[in-house]
């Protein structure tokens, strides 16, 4: 069976086929003030962490690169005293890195002299959930960022939206609006996108990190001097999870029918089963059920029990996680999804076994 076939059957569906994942961990850094210019600590609220700052860990030979997505604020906590008798602070947050290196695409729009223009995602690799998509209409324009459409029934022409699809190579392919559903790109718009290239499930599982970076910090109220700030520890308190290949031609014909069936809503219990098999990356085993089966019942709700792949359950931070990211824009007013902790039954078998020597 060809991909693109399927692919083609699923995109009527509604359906886009999984791009590749990189794994996620979470961390706790904490920074160390090391050199002001006169030796005077700025000591400043907090810390910056910038947006796509690099950590790095190995495996078999190979490093692998793991960013945070978006800026992380670190505070002060406590203090030391550094090896000249200086007391000064130490800065901590705690956050979550991806897996992936960041790539960037520029497009210029050119429908005049191109009406089918296309616009491709060229990395086969690319991880959509990173996705974030940008169009400047002119020189003297700003940046609109557009989001990924959602329901269709919803969309006014002015909404800057776009949708996403798998193409006949393969490529996932960006697609905008016409002025009736969506806003249309104008010529000589430039749209710029950038995304995170994941190495997919080999980068699971890793358990150590390093960052050798340096924030530097201007003294706001003395600009000749300022401070800068290095790695005073890093505790990993989750190891990377959740890292997947592409789905498959057989994930995608198990999917594309399920996703139609929950209608882009959760209702029913085993709408948010699909939902969390579909979207939590880290799953292994999922158990849902209203609460009205629940004993005692609790009617308006709906239980969520999760098995992860790695471990036996999954941390309080992971499920709120869930349900701000994932259930959250999905839930129905009236319910009220409650993720609960899985039990397990362990069973040893002792076999007799009766033969015949003949």
């Amino acid at each position: 069976i060809l991909r693109e076939s399927v692919v083609s059957k699923a995109k009527a569906l509604g359906y886009t086929p999984r791009s590749k994942k990189p794994a996620e961990a979470t961390i706790t850094l904490t920074l160390k003030e090391v050199i002001s210019n006169n030796n005077t600590p700025i000591q400043p609220e907090y810390i910056v962490l910038p947006e796509y700052t690099n950590f790095t860990s190995s495996y078999d030979n190979s490093t692998y690169l793991f960013v945070n997505t978006e800026p992380e604020f670190l505070t002060s906590t406590s203090t030391y005293i550094d090896n000249t008798g200086v007391t000064r602070k130490l800065y901590t947050g705690s956050f979550r890195i991806h897996q992936g290196i960041r790539n960037q695409q520029v497009f210029g729009v050119d429908y005049k002299n191109n009406p089918d223009q296309r616009f491709i995602i060229e990395n086969d690799d690319v991880d959509l959930d990173t996705l974030v998509v940008r169009v400047k209409e002119s020189n003297n324009s700003d940046e609109f960022i557009y989001s990924l459409a959602q329901n269709v029934t919803e969309i006014s022409p002015d909404d800057r939206v776009y949708w996403i699809i798998e193409n006949e190579n393969g490529n996932y392919e960006l697609q905008f609006g016409n002025d009736r559903v969506g806003k249309k790109l104008i010529d000589s718009a430039e749209v710029f996108i950038e995304y995170l290239v994941s190495a997919g499930s080999i980068s699971n599982k890793f358990k150590s990190f390093i960052w050798d970076d340096i924030i530097t910090i201007e003294d706001q109220n003395d600009s000749s001097n300022n401070s800068r700030f290095a790695l005073y520890d890093i505790e990993t308190l989750e190891e990377s999870y959740g890292g997947l290949e592409k789905e498959t031609i057989n994930e995608i014909k198990f999917s594309a029918p399920k996703y139609y069936e929950t209608q882009n809503r959760a209702v029913t219990s085993l709408d948010y089963r699909f939902l969390i098999e579909n979207k939590y990356k880290s799953v292994d085993s999922v158990k849902t059920w209203g609460g009205e089966d629940n004993n005692p019942p609790e009617f308006g709700k709906v239980f969520i029990s999760i098995k992860p792949k790695s471990g036996y359950f999954i941390t309080d931070y992971t499920k709120q996680n869930i349900k701000d990211q994932i259930i959250k824009k999905y839930n129905v007013v009236t319910i009220d999804p409650e993720i609960v902790d899985p039990y397990f039954t362990h069973v040893d078998l002792e076999s007799t076994i009766k033969y015949n020597l003949k």
